[in-house]
């Protein structure tokens, strides 16, 4: 995320990228913590398709004829509507990229998600899927499991500490599944 450096985790990436290669379409859903630079030039080299949701304030060019940066926050539509963008420019490195902006009614936040695929309102829905697994890591970090506030600092041990927060995941999930049965 943005506390932590790209290389600290293009690692983890290698080997996802590594351990996916059989799939034939990958898709990565980041959040606005993940946008960079340095993610966004790997992840144009990898196969893979990519959605990362970006900070109000993350400059964009190309969206006016001048060549003038925007800030995100400058470019949402009004509440109800969307705007899509295709080969925008992100950052001051000029990542080209194509860009979907959306003030939904009931959410909370505005959306600005940058992407390698031409936008669609199915941008919205595809970036929103990542929500289904958001609720599991609140409850891993800060929440139910409080692994954040667990003060295990070791790689293995922290490895360990969540396996064991995995099962106890499955066994809630199933157990909730038979009672619901």
């Amino acid at each position: 995320s943005a506390s932590v450096a790209f290389e600290t985790y293009k690692p983890l990436l290698e080997r996802a990228l590594e351990q996916l290669s059989d799939f034939q379409e990958v898709v990565l859903l980041a959040d606005r913590g993940f946008a960079n630079q340095e993610f966004v030039r790997w992840l144009k080299k990898s196969p893979w398709h990519w959605l990362i949701r970006v900070p109000c304030d993350t400059a964009i060019y190309g969206v006016h004829k001048r060549g003038f940066a925007r800030q995100v926050r400058q470019l949402f539509p009004a509440k109800g509507e969307a705007k899509l963008y295709h080969n925008v420019q992100v950052w001051e490195a000029r990542e080209e990229c194509n860009l979907a902006l959306a003030s939904m009614r009931g959410v909370k936040e505005q959306w600005g998600i940058i992407t390698d695929e031409p936008p669609t309102l199915q941008t919205f829905w595809q970036y929103g899927s990542r929500f289904c697994i958001e609720e599991l890591f609140l409850d891993s970090k800060s929440g139910v499991f409080g692994l954040e506030g667990s003060q295990v600092r070791n790689g293995t041990a922290l490895e360990r500490l969540y396996l064991v927060v995995a099962i106890a995941l499955l066994f809630a999930t199933v157990t909730g599944m038979a009672v619901q049965r």
